[in-house]
């Protein structure tokens, strides 16, 4: 599991949050049945000098995401095919991920590559019905393909996801489970997603999963074989359905001293 070291990237990852708005002019091809689509412009936390723009293709797809800080500056570039991401490459690992769908357009297979390692990455995905129901992470190398974690998915009344349990290849079990979200809005589920590695909690980060939902969870308790490890409390400030600040705290019950708390503010176009 990541520890404190991380958190601030794990921050990063997790505040770059739902792009809610019932004034600006709504775009086609939301996320979920008859959503509305809001561009986002930019995101910037207070708490750590980071900054996250957004820039767009002429249908207002995703062109590149660039991520800057105080020391360093990264950019997600995006392809398209059949006006499906094809690839997404960071300009600074340099990784790439590639996308691959199955027969009815879904996200099947995200491969991960990296100019630096002859190991791959792949997230295969299973659905019953429009539901993720599984996730399998694979690590190829030089030893060939091996399973290192397996998740599956369980649903609430409402179809959002209440409980991920991931089993690694040495026996490890890993639950997520999500309690309450927000009220339904539009939000870019790109800007949550770790594009082109693995990082904490992918299991709720991913494409698949965040695309299909117009909610986002209010409170994600992670537990490590049974024991809780963490909690993450997420807290907005919105008018008019538009979200302009969010609240993120995370809670160790195990080390209190990893105990933390950032805000993000939210511009539009």
């Amino acid at each position: 599991m990541l520890h404190v070291k991380t958190t601030v990237a794990y921050v990063a990852l997790v505040l770059l949050l739902i792009s809610c708005s019932k004034d600006d002019k709504p775009l086609p091809d939301g996320p979920g049945e008859n959503m509305p689509r809001y561009l986002l412009d930019s995101v910037a936390w207070k708490d750590y000098d980071y900054h996250a723009l957004f820039r767009y293709n002429s249908d207002s797809t995703e062109n590149r995401i660039i991520y800057k800080s105080a020391v360093a500056t990264d950019t997600l570039r995006f392809t398209y095919l059949n006006k499906k991401v094809e690839t997404i490459a960071s300009t600074r690992s340099p990784r790439t991920s590639r996308y691959f769908y199955n027969s009815e357009g879904k996200v099947s297979k995200i491969v991960m590559t990296s100019l630096y390692s002859p190991s791959v990455t792949t997230l295969e995905f299973f659905y019953e019905g429009k539901k993720l129901s599984k996730l399998d992470y694979y690590i190829t190398n030089e030893a060939g393909k091996k399973l290192v974690w397996a998740s599956t998915y369980e649903y609430n009344a409402q179809s959002l996801p209440a409980k991920i349990v991931s089993v690694s290849n040495n026996g490890h079990t890993v639950t997520r489970v999500i309690e309450g979200y927000t009220e339904e809005c539009s939000f870019n589920a790109w800007v949550f997603i770790s594009a082109v590695s693995i990082e904490e909690m992918y299991e709720l980060y991913n494409y698949p999963l965040l695309g299909s939902m117009t909610r986002f969870p209010r409170k994600v308790t992670t537990l490590t074989n049974g024991v809780p490890e963490k909690v993450h409390f997420f807290t907005v400030e919105q008018e008019d359905k538009k979200l302009h600040k969010m609240l993120s705290r995370g809670e160790f019950p195990g080390n209190p001293e990893y105990n933390f708390s950032s805000e993000a503010a939210f511009f539009y176009k």
